[in-house]
């Protein structure tokens, strides 16, 4: 789909989804206008079983996970993505990170209607209206994340190991092993949300490790 398409042909495709020129719709798309409409993503239009071209890397083996492995600034709406550049996450590494998009899926798309459930379990990757959540491994036990939409700030909390301690280091954090990581990534939700992610992981003790 070209970026002549109107908003309105395009919203057609998904009479839930309440867009506005310019903005991601629930379903994970970007809307043409104010973000240009990337060649990469016509392509992939055309590979219904890999929508996602070179956006994601099919062949990883994160990928048999639903785990999206991607570049920092993936072009879809991944609920998470892992960052290709990173060092390699260890099986349980792998095993949270898989969690942290299931438990998401749990929270705020569990009263999607059945056909929408459908067609979210047909794609290889969960995409959503999340604002995604990319992370970042530097070494052992050393893990970073980032907030897609974020306009402001360090591209990395914690930010990357050169700069801890200096001028650009805002939150003076780190190394942080991945699940301190992703609970410091879930304190900006809400409180009926908070309390289900520290329910997900209570009740998962061979994934997560009790970290605070």
């Amino acid at each position: 789909m070209s970026s002549s398409n109107t908003v309105d042909e395009y919203a057609g495709h998904h009479p839930a989804c309440y867009i506005r020129e310019g903005q991601h719709c629930s379903c994970g798309r970007r809307i043409p206008g104010v973000y240009p409409d990337p060649p990469v993503r016509e392509a992939a239009e055309a590979q219904k079983d890999w929508p996602f071209d070179t956006d994601a890397d099919r062949d990883d083996p994160l990928t048999a996970l639903r785990i999206p492995v991607t570049g920092v600034y993936p072009l879809w709406n991944y609920i998470a993505t892992f960052d290709r550049g990173s060092a390699r996450p260890t099986d349980i590494e792998a095993r949270m990170l898989a969690s942290f998009i299931e438990e998401y899926k749990a929270c705020y798309l569990d009263d999607l209607d059945d056909y929408d459930k459908t067609a979210m379990a047909k794609r290889p990757l969960d995409i959503s209206g999340a604002m995604t959540t990319t992370f970042h491994k530097w070494g052992e036990d050393d893990w970073s994340y980032r907030i897609a939409t974020r306009p402001y700030g360090p591209v990395w909390v914690p930010v990357a190991p050169h700069w801890r301690n200096g001028q650009n280091d805002g939150v003076e954090i780190g190394p942080l092993p991945l699940e301190q990581v992703m609970d410091r990534c879930q304190q900006m939700r809400t409180g009926r949300s908070r309390k289900h992610w520290a329910e997900w992981k209570a009740a998962r003790p061979e994934v997560f490790g009790g970290a605070a």
